[in-house]
C-alpha cells in the first residue's frame, strides 16, 4: 500500500459579492480539520463571489486579492489547494480559471475552462473566452488533472487528462438546480452525482468535486453534494446541501495498480 493522500473537499453557501467573507469561510472550514493530514484541498467554482446579477467580477491576474489569500492559506496550513475558479482578467478578455498553489504558495498549474455552460439559459459564454489547454499538475503526492463545472459533461476531455498522466481529477462547481419538492433529491443533484461516479470509475482516478450550496446569486441554487470517489465507484465521503467540509484519505497505489492491469489511459 502506498502513503494516504489525505484530501479535503469545500462546500458552502457564498456571500453574494462578499470576497472577503467567503474568503474567511474557506478558512475556517480547512481549520476545522487542522488535526487532519491534510495534502490537497479544494474549494468551489466562483467560490468568492457565487453568481451576482450585475455579472462575474474579474481580478488581475498579477494583482490578484483572492489568489494572493490563497497562497497565504496554502502556506499556512502547509497544504496543496486547488482554489476553485477566479475569473481572471488578461487584457481585455476575461477566464474562468482555477489555479493549484502547493504548499510553499507557489501556483504550479492554471486551467482556464474550456466548456462553457452556455445552454439553458447558461450565458458564461457571453462574457468568459473559453481555455484551449488540458491541465494536469505534478503535485508532491501525485498528478493531479483540472476540470471545471460544465467540463463534467464531457469524457473526451478527461480521457485526455488521464492520457496526461492524471490520477485524481478534480472538479470545483457550482452546479444548479431549481428549487427542490418534497426534501427529495432533484435531477440535477442525482445527475452530478452520476457525473462523478462515471468519470471515477471510467477513467480509474480518484474524481472529488467541491459545490457551491444554498442560494449562489442570480435566483439559482447550488446543487452541493459535494463527493470523494474511488477508482472503483465508492463513495468515500459526500457531502449534503449545508456548509461543510469533507474529508477521506486515499491511497494512489490503487490507481497506480489499475493503470498497469487495465491501462484505459492507453485505449482511445
Amino acid at each position: 500500500m502506498g502513503k494516504n493522500i489525505g484530501v479535503l473537499s469545500c462546500q458552502f453557501e457564498p456571500y453574494i459579492g462578499n470576497r472577503d467573507k467567503n474568503l474567511e469561510k474557506v478558512d475556517e472550514l480547512i481549520g476545522q480539520y487542522g488535526d487532519k493530514n491534510i495534502d490537497l484541498v479544494l474549494v468551489p467554482e466562483f467560490f468568492t463571489t457565487g453568481i451576482p446579477k450585475d455579472g462575474f467580477i474579474p481580478e488581475e491576474e498579477k494583482t490578484s486579492y483572492t489568489l494572493d489569500f490563497m497562497k497565504n492559506l496554502a502556506k499556512k496550513y502547509k497544504t496543496n489547494i486547488c482554489c476553485g475558479s477566479i475569473i481572471e482578467k488578461e487584457y481585455d478578455k476575461l477566464y474562468n480559471t482555477t489555479y493549484f498553489i502547493d504548499r510553499s504558495g507557489d501556483v504550479t498549474g492554471k486551467y482556464r475552462k474550456i466548456h462553457l455552460f452556455s445552454y439553458f439559459g447558461g450565458n458564461e459564454h457571453l462574457s468568459i473566452t473559453k481555455g484551449d489547454k488540458i491541465v494536469v499538475v505534478e503535485a508532491d503526492f501525485g498528478v493531479v488533472g483540472l476540470s471545471l463545472c460544465f467540463d463534467i459533461r464531457f469524457p473526451l476531455l478527461y480521457n485526455k487528462l488521464i492520457k496526461a498522466g492524471a490520477e485524481i481529477i478534480v472538479c470545483p462547481n457550482a452546479w444548479c438546480i431549481p428549487k427542490k419538492m418534497n426534501g427529495e433529491l432533484t435531477l440535477k443533484q442525482e445527475e452530478i452525482k452520476a457525473f462523478t461516479i462515471a468519470r471515477a470509475s471510467e477513467n480509474l482516478v480518484y474524481f472529488i468535486t467541491s459545490s457551491l450550496s444554498g442560494s449562489i446569486g442570480s435566483g439559482l441554487l447550488g446543487a452541493g453534494y459535494s463527493s470523494i470517489v474511488s477508482p472503483r465507484a465508492e463513495i468515500l465521503a459526500e457531502a449534503n446541501e449545508l456548509n461543510q467540509a469533507i474529508y477521506s484519505e486515499i491511497d494512489l497505489s490503487t490507481v497506480r495498480k489499475f493503470k498497469k492491469e487495465f491501462p484505459v489511459y492507453k485505449i482511445d
